[in-house]
């Protein structure tokens, strides 16, 4: 599907020039060029705005121009260019908050459910089951916000109950979103019943720790009217639970951000948290210089390192909203910190912050000089990975050959151009610099093999080299991996191989953490700063970091298995640092909380832990899906992934179905279309475009 039209009127939240704003010309499926052809021969359009007007960022902190940089401004071009199916965007557009006002008000936290809501029986124990926010953040039930929480469910409790009730402090059991059913009226009251099924719990460090093997059972509230003509529960659970829905709806993914532990110098890396919605913004920092003091998840252990043993933090942070600045205040134990070290806390401390605000710190409320602003994007690879060609261009395999999906009017990328080593390709890779590219190619009727291009300033034509994997049954699609080395990755159906060096000509098989032999290895995705690793074996997608050894070989950590609701998994890929793309056969869907059975799906969004999950297309979707073989991705800027909600987000997505390669769009998945072919290419009608894949 294709419709001309263009974008304007968006992001003006770089540096640069006083209000400058960008637009890009989409020309039906063309605008996969503007980033190498219409970018260089300045097809762009601009529009001024003054100095007065002012943006604001999810979350509601205003966008001050220089906060992202011109690079992110091109990274939220290329988001807004594919969120729907006619190129156009569709609900990602910054929101203009016109002129600025001499003063920001402080963000309000979001107000939890409360029993007066409820207009029956079931919705009550409905809008209880989503009322637990924040009870995960303490283990002593007389501690805020634990205490808050249990004040606030005994709201939607008699008198009676709410004196006897309690619930141990053994973290916040979230479970799957299934009809809440009144079954009886006894003595008038009502009896409802739920089916609960838990799929992992919150703990006290933000964390969900998935339940492997559900263990469903029949929850039963008594509920009974009151005289003002509400409802109060006389019996409840003595549990804190929580519903898919009240997770999405009262918590935030909150990346925190610790430092490589080898690394030089050394990168921050994401580990996935959950913050409530219900905190003020200085909550936020104080939960968060918590979480950070507490230290990394397991998933990460040897991979990062905590924080010095000499910060700690004094007194609550102040949010201020207006400017964008949180102050931390420390105490006189970082004094003997010197000014680098701190200036590498403040950009800790500012990754992990929603939307990023400026962090000045302070030792016994005296200023030191720590800088949060010089070097923060160069901190996080997955932000100089994302604006590394900001527009993605995209490829698929045609006739046996490699193309792009539109080639620029300079001509095919040379890596691919039409003939030499560049037929009968069954996949594909290449980098981002465009300068290493990897080609699995069909040997005969039942074997394939891999060859790898050349290091070093590609020839005309490019000269490719056989590695050690030749006439193998099955190969994946290759992938390269830029840091923290350049690295050739591809299964062979049973075990994951990654190149020995840069040349990745021989390639050995990565060690995996406790995978059992049985259990072959179909697909993998690397995460965007090169630590974590997503994989599918033996139809179960799996997450577990990816770790350097001192003489470079890639090994990985314990595995932990992501459970998805789709009917069998079969591609994956990294959406955001924290977020997968999932693909398989179509889900058998079940009848949520109000009794309604959604439409089938083939592909779903799934945060890294397994706690969040979406099908992808969010939008409508018909009554049959096809069944997804393969899915690539093209990650997002963590600058750019502000919204936390599945709907709102940039998506570059791809997949393959029944070798026929299709896109995902805002509310449909359609079939790639190919623009006109290489001038070289045989004049022959090319088939239907399969493989698809973006630059790694």
């Amino acid at each position: 599907m294709t419709r001309p039209g263009r974008i304007a009127s968006w992001l003006r939240i770089a540096g640069g020039g006083q209000g400058e704003a960008r637009t890009a010309v989409a020309r039906g499926e063309n605008w996969a060029a503007v980033g190498r052809s219409e970018a260089r021969t300045g097809r762009r359009q601009g529009e001024n705005r003054t100095g007065s007007d002012r943006w604001t960022l999810p979350g509601g902190w205003p966008a001050r121009r220089g906060l992202l940089g011109r690079g992110a401004v091109f990274a939220g071009l290329a988001a807004a260019l594919t969120l729907n199916g006619c190129g156009l965007p569709a609900h990602t557009d910054p929101r203009y908050a016109g002129p600025a006002h001499s003063a920001a008000p402080m963000q309000d936290e979001k107000k939890p459910p409360v029993p007066a809501s409820a207009t029956n029986a079931p919705d009550l124990v409905a809008q209880y089951l989503k009322a637990s926010v924040g009870g995960n953040l303490d283990s002593d039930e007389e501690s805020s916000p634990n205490k808050e929480t249990r004040d606030r469910l005994r709201q939607f409790m008699t008198p009676a109950e709410a004196q006897s009730w309690s619930a141990p402090a053994d973290g916040l059991v979230v479970v799957r979103d299934t009809p809440v059913r009144q079954t009886q009226v006894v003595n008038g009251a009502y009896v409802v019943e739920v089916q609960i099924i838990p799929i992992g719990t919150l703990s006290g460090r933000g964390e969900f720790d998935a339940q492997q093997k559900p263990d469903p059972y029949i929850a039963r509230f008594v509920a009974e009217p009151t005289t003002n003509g509400e409802f109060r529960l006389k019996e409840a659970p003595p549990q804190l639970l929580l519903t898919e829905t009240g997770l999405k709806s009262w918590y935030d993914w909150q990346p925190i951000y610790f430092w490589e532990a080898n690394g030089t110098p050394a990168k921050l890396v994401p580990d996935l948290r959950y913050m409530p919605n219900t905190f003020s913004p200085a909550k936020r920092v104080s939960e968060v210089m918590r979480w950070l003091k507490l230290g990394p998840g397991q998933g990460l252990t040897g991979v990062v390192k905590g924080l010095p043993d000499n910060v700690e933090s004094k007194d609550n942070p102040v949010a201020d909203q207006y400017n964008q600045t949180v102050k931390v205040n420390l105490s006189s134990k970082a004094a003997g910190l010197h000014t680098d070290e701190l200036s590498r806390l403040a950009r800790q401390i500012r990754w992990s912050l929603l939307d990023h605000p400026r962090v000045q710190l302070r030792i016994e409320n005296q200023d030191n000089p720590a800088d949060s602003q010089t070097g923060f994007t160069d901190d996080n690879v997955a932000y100089t990975q994302a604006i590394t060609n900001p527009v993605p261009e995209r490829f698929c395999v045609t006739n046996g050959s490699v193309r792009a999906v539109v080639v620029p009017q300079e001509g095919e990328t040379p890596l691919f151009t039409p003939g030499g080593a560049n037929v009968q390709v069954v996949s594909a890779a290449i980098n981002r610099q465009l300068n290493r590219a990897a080609l699995v190619r069909q040997v005969g009727k039942a074997e394939q093999s891999l060859v790898v291009s050349a290091p070093g300033p590609v020839a005309n034509p490019p000269v490719y080299h056989d590695t050690n994997l030749q006439r193998l049954p099955h190969l994946s699609r290759p992938a390269w991996m830029t840091y923290p080395v350049q690295r050739l990755l591809v299964s062979d159906g049973q075990h994951l191989w990654a190149g020995t060096d840069s040349t990745s000509t021989t390639l050995e098989k990565v060690t995996t953490g406790g995978l059992p032999t049985s259990q072959a290895i179909t697909a993998f995705a690397v995460a965007p700063e090169g630590h974590r690793i997503a994989l599918i074996a033996g139809g179960t997608v799996m997450v577990a970091s990816l770790q350097l050894t001192s003489d470079s070989k890639l090994t990985m950590g314990q595995l932990r298995p992501i459970a998805t609701s789709l009917g069998d998994n079969q591609g994956v890929a990294w959406l955001t640092e924290t977020m997968l793309v999932v693909g398989g056969k179509p889900s058998t869907p079940q009848p949520n909380s109000s009794g309604i059975t959604p439409a089938p799906y083939s592909v779903v969004g799934i945060t890294m832990d397994g706690a969040d999950e979406t099908p992808l297309p969010t939008g409508s979707r018909p009554a049959s899906q096809p069944e997804v073989n393969a899915v690539v991705a093209r990650f997002n800027s963590p600058l750019e992934t502000q919204t936390r909600k599945w709907d709102n987000m940039p998506i570059f997505v791809m997949v393959e179905t029944n070798h026929v390669a299709r896109v995902i769009y805002r509310d449909s998945i359609d079939q790639l279309n190919l623009g006109p072919a290489p001038a070289a290419a045989p004049s022959a009608e090319p088939a239907a475009p399969t493989s698809p894949f973006y630059p790694d």
